[in-house]
């Protein structure tokens, strides 16, 4: 063949503007195609060489084309790009990329690669992109429909430097061929879905929905590994009822806490796993943590009268007031840092005592560390003995 290009091409001088292609030629096989000066010339793809110009006006089906500017055509003669594929055919071309080797090595890589040989790739360089596009007939063109791009995530200071994030986009429906960006993994693995500066390992700038399709239940499971039992879920019952679990590592789970259909929130530590009622839960700001107070007697001893009564109710001074809105304060350990209040009261006319004036008389009932509360089921019974002091004075004046 390499003869057959010196013979039958070359003696006629040098060429210029000329392109290539392979030739599927009728009743001939394949064909390589050579033109120039407006001519075709075939070589065929045998050792029998044909008259370079014998074929040029019978049929034929053209395969690939290399055109004088090195645009590359397979299955269309005027490829816009350095490659275009083209087929007529449904659900074609396909690109297949086959790796047989016997060792199971990795198979074949798809590399988008870019280069500024004067200086290094600064931030948010378009490194390559994938888009999808549709042709339009009212417009008479391709429109983009959805494309996934890759940037540079950081300026490149020095060697094993070259952050990347990879971004999805999607055009909305009745747009003009804009796209919009819906999700990103940036260069520390955080993803944004809705959000495109992501703050957390996974940040979502607006609503999610958890659906499994079928309205079977559903469940977020934590786990250390990815091949370990899960050390912890949240459980969502197609009746409406949400579980958290805890886990043994073994794969067994216990349920720790309900919030059920009705509304109510039981910790089943407390109340019991069937429990439906029970008694008041609270949360203690010092040691964070959900208690209730049984009064069974089985849980009790060293009973004693308790030091506060008549005299120290009245101490208390009822009042009213304007109350602000406020929120404790954390750092990410969770410790008590401070709060911060409204500028303004929120609550008019409210009634109720001073947790520090009360604290005075009965400094048993103080509660709270960053901002003061009184424990109002112990001023009940407080109150009970008062009442009580105050019976037995009745008694004692109508016995005079």
């Amino acid at each position: 063949m390499r003869e057959a290009l010196k013979t039958r091409i070359s003696k006629y001088g040098p060429k210029t503007n000329a392109s290539m292609t392979i030739e599927n030629v009728q009743g001939k096989g394949l064909q390589l195609v050579v033109i120039y000066a407006g001519r075709k010339h075939y070589l065929p793809l045998s050792s029998v060489p044909l008259n370079p110009d014998e074929h040029a006006n019978h049929p034929n089906h053209q395969k690939i084309k290399v055109n004088h500017n090195g645009k590359v055509g397979i299955g269309t003669a005027n490829p816009a790009g350095l490659l275009e594929i083209s087929s007529s055919t449904a659900d074609e071309p396909n690109i297949i990329i086959e790796n047989t080797s016997t060792s199971q090595q990795a198979g074949g890589d798809i590399e988008f690669r870019t280069a500024d040989t004067d200086t290094n790739l600064g931030d948010n360089i378009v490194l390559g992109e994938i888009l999808f596009e549709g042709w339009n007939i009212t417009g008479s063109d391709w429109e983009v429909a959805s494309r996934i791009t890759c940037r540079k995530d950081g300026a490149t200071g020095g060697n094993n430097d070259m952050g990347g994030e990879l971004a999805f986009y999607t055009t909305a429906d009745g747009s003009s061929d804009s796209t919009t960006q819906r999700m990103c993994i940036r260069e520390d693995g955080k993803v944004g879905i809705g959000d495109t500066d992501p703050s957390a390992r996974l940040t979502l700038g607006g609503s999610m929905a958890l659906t499994t399709g079928d309205g079977s239940d559903m469940q977020i499971a934590y786990q250390d590994t990815r091949d370990s039992y899960g050390m912890a879920k949240i459980h969502f019952s197609d009746g409406g009822q949400i579980s958290l679990y805890n886990g043994d590592g073994s794969g067994a789970y216990t349920v720790k806490a309900k919030l059920a259909v009705d509304g109510g929130f039981y910790i089943t530590s407390l109340l019991g796993a069937s429990a439906a009622t029970g008694p008041e839960v609270e949360y203690n700001t010092t040691s964070k943590e959900l208690s209730y107070e049984s009064s069974d007697a089985a849980l009790k001893t060293n009973i004693q009268a308790i030091p506060y009564g008549l005299a120290e109710i009245n101490q208390l001074k009822p009042c009213m007031y304007d109350m602000h809105s406020w929120r404790i304060d954390m750092d990410e350990d969770g410790n008590n840092t401070g709060y911060t209040k409204s500028e303004s009261p929120e609550s008019m006319g409210c009634i109720g005592m001073i947790a520090q004036e009360v604290a005075e008389s009965m400094p048993k009932l103080l509660a709270g560390d960053v901002l003061k509360s009184y424990k109002r089921k112990e001023l009940v019974t407080v109150m009970v003995k008062a009442i009580q002091e105050l019976s037995d004075k009745v008694t004692a004046l109508e016995n005079k």
